[in-house]
């Protein structure tokens, strides 16, 4: 995991980002909600850590980002993939009596409970970077202006073709 604390000038905290190799798809193919997934749900830990409970989501001074790194298959559902009509392990070729749809991956949370293995996952992270972010001792200080760039492009004016591959 790898951790920016990023501060004001007199070192009050403003901001943290943070990496960590786990895939945001702790709520399967079956959710049919907007979730930010394990990645959401350490954020909105770390935020109600530093802003308060009162503060709603989003609104307070103080914003915790999770993001992704070096990711392969990192999958936060550790307990596997099951058939969700049979409960058997998915066979080799992601199917359940040959229809993938049926094949589901389970994280930690009670019986496949998708929340909670969000829930869990999130807790994960939120709890090593909330040790990171604590520990200033360890870190390597990085000092200056933080500078960027910002474009707003309408697409809607482009066309965009995709050329025809022969195998």
């Amino acid at each position: 995991m790898t951790l920016l604390r990023i501060e004001t000038e007199d070192g009050t905290p403003m901001a943290t980002l943070n990496w960590f190799a786990v895939h945001p798809t702790s709520m399967n193919n079956t959710n049919k909600l907007i979730s930010g997934d394990n990645k959401g749900y350490a954020s909105f830990l770390f935020e109600e850590k530093m802003n308060g409970k009162s503060v709603r989501p989003g609104k307070g001074e103080f914003v915790a980002a999770f993001a992704s790194s070096n990711l392969g298959d990192v999958s936060p559902n550790i307990m596997g993939a099951k058939c969700i009509d049979t409960g058997e392990d998915c066979a080799e070729d992601s199917t359940c009596n040959g229809f993938s749809a049926l094949c589901i991956a389970f994280g930690p949370g009670e019986n496949g409970n998708m929340e909670e293995s969000t829930a869990i996952i999130g807790e994960r992270q939120f709890n090593k970077a909330w040790e990171l972010f604590q520990d200033k001792q360890g870190a390597e200080q990085i000092r200056g202006p933080v500078q960027h760039a910002h474009q707003f492009v309408n697409m809607t004016n482009y066309e965009v073709s995709q050329p025809i591959q022969s195998f």
